[in-house]
């Protein structure tokens, strides 16, 4: 069961020790994510027993604390409707506590929940390994569509020609292909946009949020140093036009801020669309190589 916005809460129950929603076991399927409330404060908490599910002899016991590893668990369905209801209440308290936790949502976060909200069954959405995937993480609901994301060393490397050959391999089904990307990520791999006159144009909206920088350091441990040296090293400020140059390779653009984004993302659209997100509206569209125009 989803509870959206846990890494505040989680983070402010693992910080007191005498707090009523402290999990006394972690239960771990897969691999656990790499945010720091789950792998450092929940599964690296002494107080807390951790058991790793997994049927394969390397297991993702990430924080090296797994009390038991088991190959496979079973839902017990002979669970009596007491024992139900009380599960159902102790989730619902985490859902509630986890509301009363959250904090004012930037427009960033409003981006992405738009491109997330507009994706549906058949669709296939692409995520860049930007600060939009962790805000997914802590705000997203269920969905439908079919979600792909790198990972690794190399994680926006060639980002936007994956979803370029994932667009093309959709081309004979059913729904959209669209690609979600911060702006250096997006700057990253500009060059995947360009595709050859006698090559196949896929169907593909790339949507950049640009807030001219990494937006994630901001939240890391490189938060800590002095600003002009976490500006010139680490948020790395661009100012470029990404629109105009997404233009100037073939694509058709369009440039939005938040509130606008929903009603271009439900437009009709053939070929590369790039839409660039910003806080501010700056609405211009362009003509692509095919002479396509907004």
């Amino acid at each position: 069961m989803l509870v959206p916005g846990y890494p505040a809460l989680l983070s402010e129950i693992m910080a007191d020790p005498s707090h009523d929603l402290r999990p006394e076991r972690a239960v771990v399927f897969g691999h656990p994510t790499l945010s720091r409330p789950v792998l450092g404060a929940l599964l690296g908490a002494e107080d807390v027993e951790v058991i790793v599910v997994d049927s394969t002899s390397s297991w993702p016991d990430a924080a090296g604390r797994a009390a038991l590893t088991v190959p496979a668990a079973t839902g017990d369905d002979r669970a009596d409707s007491e024992e139900l209801a009380a599960r159902r209440t102790r989730v619902q308290a985490w859902r509630g506590a986890a509301a009363s936790a959250a904090r004012p949502l930037g427009w960033q976060v409003g981006a992405a929940l738009a491109v997330w909200n507009a994706s549906e069954e058949h669709d296939v959405l692409v995520l860049g390994s930007s600060s939009l995937v962790r805000d997914l993480e802590q705000h997203a609901g269920s969905t439908d569509a079919r979600v792909i994301a790198n990972r690794g060393l190399a994680g926006i490397d060639g980002t936007t020609a994956m979803a370029t050959g994932l667009a093309l391999a959709h081309r004979d089904h059913p729904g959209r292909v669209r690609l979600l990307v911060g702006d250096l990520t997006a700057l990253h791999d500009l060059t995947g946009l360009i595709i050859g006159p006698e090559e196949q144009r896929p169907d593909l909206d790339v949507v950049v949020v640009d807030d001219d920088g990494g937006r994630i350091f901001g939240g890391l441990e490189h938060a800590a140093a002095p600003p002009a040296l976490l500006r010139r090293f680490f948020t790395t400020p661009h100012g470029v036009d990404i629109a105009g140059a997404a233009a100037s390779l073939g694509a058709r653009t369009e440039s939005v801020c938040t509130d606008e984004l929903a009603g271009a993302l439900a437009a009709p659209s053939r070929g590369i669309r790039v839409i660039v997100v910003q806080e501010f509206s700056r609405r211009r569209s362009s003509i692509s190589r095919d002479g396509m125009v907004e």
